[in-house]
């Protein structure tokens, strides 16, 4: 659906609960215990259409994180959907949202193309392939690795930084 896609999730009724970022939607809900955001997860998972959505869910003392999908670009109108279904039940939980508490650390590796080896950091991180120039945590944990294009006529061989992103707010 591409960046059309992501702009429909941000325009959407019903998704102040979500942020989207690099990895896509995101939304962080606030509960009382690691028992709460268990059940919680346990209601989520239960949600029709959600199983098989690649919906990654992690529990923690007194939180559960939901990323809707690992990549902005692979936003369709089905997450909408989704995400109103999440917040739906996180509210009826007595889950509170807290759009401060997500964010999301990429390692950009610019190089130029002859150069550009995503395969290397597959292999030494156990990750598995996004998109044909990134690599991403099977688990959901780390962060992505970006293999960023530089120009050829760069004078730089290769270079690292780090992207941080984070709620508007």
């Amino acid at each position: 659906m591409g960046e059309p896609g992501y702009q429909e999730f941000l325009s959407a009724e019903g998704v102040a609960d979500w942020v989207v970022l690099h990895g896509g939607a995101i939304a962080v809900f606030r509960v009382g215990s690691s028992g709460e955001a268990a059940r919680l997860a346990k209601a989520v998972a239960n949600i029709p259409g959600l199983e098989g959505a690649g919906v990654l869910l992690t529990v923690e003392d007194g939180f559960l994180a939901i990323r809707l999908t690992r990549d902005l670009w692979q936003l369709a109108p089905r997450h909408i959907d989704l995400a109103w279904a999440i917040s739906a039940v996180a509210r009826a939980s007595n889950a509170v949202a807290d759009r401060l508490a997500v964010q999301e650390v990429q390692v950009a590796v610019a190089a130029k193309r002859d150069e550009i080896d995503v395969n290397f950091w597959r292999a030494v991180l156990g990750y598995l392939p996004m998109a044909d120039d990134s690599a991403v945590d099977p688990l959901g944990h780390g962060s992505t690795v970006w293999m960023q294009e530089i120009d050829a006529v760069k004078s730089l061989r290769h270079a690292m930084h780090i992207d941080v992103s984070v709620a508007r707010e």
